[in-house]
């Protein structure tokens, strides 16, 4: 009677051998695998998707902050104010900073004289609107009290701050501002009726500067600006977009400049242009082929 091969020690070694050399081969094909894999994620992200993460890293670094502008006085023909600007206090909430709202909410309710549910409410309707990185406003023009318990809670409020700035006051009242409100050019009905028979058009005062006396007259009450040079459209381009590091490609301001320099009511074009550039940027550069798109101003 023959003995069984498949019992030989030979044979045995054998096929532990070949189980040993077919589990290193499936790890080695399995490793393979994965670092392609990996290999592949990498030349996507890095080159395929390089305009998008670089949009999106500009964008993190570059901030859109809306600054009101500053607002002047108003002055009746007499040189007596009648509209001016006070200082205003409001309650901001950083949210980038704020910890636990819940309780900062239930904090700022008594002095705010708002339910707990009601500035929670404002805060997430306001949120949902704006920015991370714009602070909610949760009360205006709150008075000095109000100020005062912020600031002294300051440790227990995080996030919480005091904002300030300008609002308009007028020195008559409620009548005043309803008056100052409707104060504008008079217009061709009201020069049509004679209502008001002292009154000449917008477009009459640099006619009226060749009359010497009444040249003398308007000279303290006005201020004329007159066009911007080629040089000062160049600048007012050109720095704002260097305050935040932004470049424009070789030959587009010019062609702008060429453009819109000699044009009436070129600034409102000229504003429409630079936004559509800066919507379609390229990370940090201003394109040529966003102003061939949009067919220029």
């Amino acid at each position: 009677m023959t003995q069984d091969f498949r019992h030989t020690k030979g044979f045995q070694e054998h096929v532990e051998e070949q189980t040993l050399s077919t589990r290193i081969g499936v790890l080695w094909w399995i490793f393979t695998a994965v670092l392609v894999a990996y290999l592949g994620a990498f030349w996507y992200l890095q080159v395929v998707q390089t305009d998008k993460y670089r949009t999106m890293a500009d964008e993190n670094r570059v901030r859109h902050l809306d600054v009101p502008a500053p607002r002047g006085a108003l002055l009746d023909r007499n040189g007596q104010v009648i509209v001016r600007n006070r200082l205003s206090f409001s309650v901001v909430l950083d949210r980038e900073k704020g910890r636990d709202l819940p309780r900062e909410f239930a904090l700022l309710s008594p002095i705010m004289r708002r339910t707990t549910q009601e500035i929670a409410s404002l805060y997430y309707r306001e949120a949902a609107r704006r920015f991370k990185y714009e602070p909610i406003v949760l009360a205006e023009d709150v008075d000095l009290g109000t100020v005062s318990y912020v600031e002294a809670r300051r440790s227990e409020l995080s996030g919480v701050s005091i904002g300030i700035d300008d609002r308009r006051y007028y020195e008559g009242g409620a009548s005043g501002a309803h008056l100052v409100g409707y104060v504008g050019e008079v217009s061709a009905n009201d020069l049509a009726t004679g209502r008001v028979p002292d009154a000449r058009r917008g477009d009459f005062v640099g006619k009226a500067l060749a009359y010497r006396p009444l040249s003398d007259r308007l000279q303290d009450t006005q201020i004329n600006l007159g066009p911007m040079t080629r040089e000062e459209l160049e600048c007012a381009i050109r720095e704002p977009a260097e305050k935040i590091q932004l470049e424009f490609e070789p030959g587009l301001v010019n062609r702008i400049l060429n453009d819109v320099g000699d044009e009436p009511g070129n600034l409102p074009l000229l504003e429409f242009v630079l936004k559509e550039l800066w919507d379609n940027r390229h990370g940090g550069i201003l394109l040529n082929e966003t102003y061939d798109a949009k067919g220029g101003p």
